[in-house]
């Protein structure tokens, strides 16, 4: 499970995530609309992906895992839910200050194994040294650029 960042609009009261901009691919495949075709043919349509990557309305977006999401939410002094809208003008500001003071060395991976030669093994992913400043400065990029276009940062 995850959380992305992206851009958010809102419309009396309901909140989109991402900007629609309404790529359509013509392509197609044996017939079919490359939207069914992923669906009933097995085939993978790229058209629209090259569109949006030349269109740039999902550039911007940081996609994390729940967990980490969360801790970042609590760096930036939000309410931790799992859904939410920012005005981009606040975040840039929480982005800068939201590390100050706070650890960011990393998290060691570990492994444990109860019964090493035929029990589970259960993983505990750590993070890379600076995960949450490079996290924070990705957000900031994300904020100024929903603020040159006019539109909120929101996430879930």
């Amino acid at each position: 499970m995850s959380i992305t960042f992206s851009f958010a609009t809102t419309d009396d009261g309901v909140t989109f995530h991402g900007i629609d901009c309404r790529h359509v691919c013509t392509h197609g495949w044996q017939g079919l609309p490359c939207e069914e075709a992923d669906m009933y043919g097995g085939y993978t349509c790229d058209h629209i992906e090259a569109d949006r990557d030349a269109c740039g309305c999902d550039r911007f977006d940081v996609n994390m895992a729940n967990v980490n999401a969360l801790m970042v939410l609590e760096r930036l002094g939000l309410d931790m839910d799992e859904c939410g809208t920012i005005d981009p003008e606040d975040l840039i500001g929480r982005c800068l200050l939201g590390n100050i003071g706070r650890e960011d060395s990393g998290v060691s991976t570990v492994e444990h194994r109860p019964h090493p030669s035929t029990g589970p093994r259960l993983v505990e992913v750590g993070l890379r040294p600076n995960y949450f400043q490079e996290q924070l400065d990705r957000l900031n990029d994300l904020a100024v650029e929903a603020a040159g276009r006019g539109v909120l940062v929101g996430w879930c």
